[in-house]
């Protein structure tokens, strides 16, 4: 028989009326009283026995709410089989402080076969399945709140982007976006953009040999996930937009461990200096699909 031990406190208020005592009964599996304690507004019951397979607590039509809660904070129940609510979930406000979120997942395998209506989390990214095909949640993250100016010779890293250990995934596509402003000297002053994953350029975007007076430029670049391992690979495209030319470029695969940590980085290197050479990052974002 399964063993079921459970240590529950239970806060029951009730709508009281004069004359009238609160009603509750609370039975195991072999319809045995479990409670030890019942005072006003509140119920204690006694750890289950061996024989215990399941309880149910009934309440008086009078009763409102009920609050469960463990003598020891925590409140942790464990069954084989599923646990079915019959009403919406309300999850309270969340905290600053550690474990403060309303809602945790702990990350596990996902299904081997999709199932309409199942969220899942794999500890690199959270799963939802609307019909019967599983879809990844887009996240974005890492913009920048500051404008990051290039303006020399020498690469200067004007945005950096983070991926975890072991968090690609075959088939999961990430996008690197920003824009801003340039300028330069005159039409042969120009400067490459290089977005680098993990140390190795996987794509160069050089500016076009036209004269630039604080012109808008924008850029795109798109990387997909091939394969995995300490020699995975992933392909990369590019396009740049300067004023109102357009670059483009495409790198078909490159060898990276995607094992380790790798920053995904976007730098800024002018063919010659000048005062009047500079490009300016104005906004720019990493953001994840599958």
């Amino acid at each position: 028989m399964k063993k079921l031990l459970i240590t529950l406190l239970l806060l029951l208020p009730w709508l009281a009326q004069a004359g009238e005592e609160n009603q509750c009964l609370c039975v195991d599996s072999e319809n045995d009283a479990v409670w030890t304690d019942v005072d006003d507004d509140q119920v204690t019951l006694d750890t289950l026995t061996s024989d215990t397979t399941s309880f149910t607590l009934v309440l008086s039509d009078d009763a409102t709410d009920m609050t469960l809660t463990a003598s020891d904070g925590n409140l942790t129940i464990t069954v084989d089989g599923k646990i079915i609510m019959g009403k919406p979930v309300t999850l309270p406000a969340g905290v600053a402080t550690a474990d403060g979120a309303p809602l945790f997942f702990n990350p596990g395998t996902l299904l081997t076969t999709p199932e309409a209506g199942a969220m899942e989390f794999d500890g690199t990214g959270i799963y939802l399945t609307p019909t019967n095909h599983r879809r990844f949640i887009s996240l974005a993250s890492d913009s920048i709140i500051a404008t990051q100016t290039a303006t020399t010779v020498a690469p200067t890293t004007l945005w950096t982007g983070i991926t975890n250990a072991d968090e690609l995934k075959p088939n999961r596509v990430y996008l690197v976006k920003g824009c801003g402003l340039v300028n330069n000297f005159n039409a042969a002053q120009t400067t490459t953009v290089t977005v680098n994953f993990g140390g190795t350029a996987i794509v160069t975007l050089p500016t076009p040999l036209v004269k630039l007076t604080n012109d808008p430029w924008d850029f795109e670049i798109y990387i997909t996930v091939r394969t995995i391992g300490a020699t995975g690979t992933v392909s990369g495209y590019g396009r740049a937009v300067v004023n109102t030319t357009t670059v483009n470029t495409t790198t078909e695969s490159i060898v990276l461990d995607t094992t380790a940590a790798n920053n995904i980085t976007v730098d800024v290197a002018w063919a010659a200096a000048h005062a009047d050479n500079w490009l300016k990052l104005t906004q720019c974002w990493l953001a994840a699909a599958d």
